[in-house]
């Protein structure tokens, strides 16, 4: 990247070789663990959002019983 760089001081690269960069990939099968891993996270995530999401009724409801 930096060998075709442009500019000097904000070095940038050149929009016509970026396309040429080969980017490695790996197997499929490490390719589909890694996929189950964010999906897995995301659910966690989403529990979590939805968790948040309760807290104020959960709030009002804790409040109304014991004030």
């Amino acid at each position: 990247m930096m060998s075709e760089k442009k500019g000097m001081k904000m070095p940038r690269g050149d929009k016509n070789t970026i396309p040429d960069y080969k980017i490695s990939l790996p197997p499929l099968t490490e390719q589909k663990r890694i996929v189950g891993l964010v999906t897995a996270e995301e659910q966690k995530i989403a529990a979590a959002k939805q968790i948040m999401a309760e807290c104020p009724e959960r709030k009002r409801a804790v409040l109304q019983k014991w004030l």
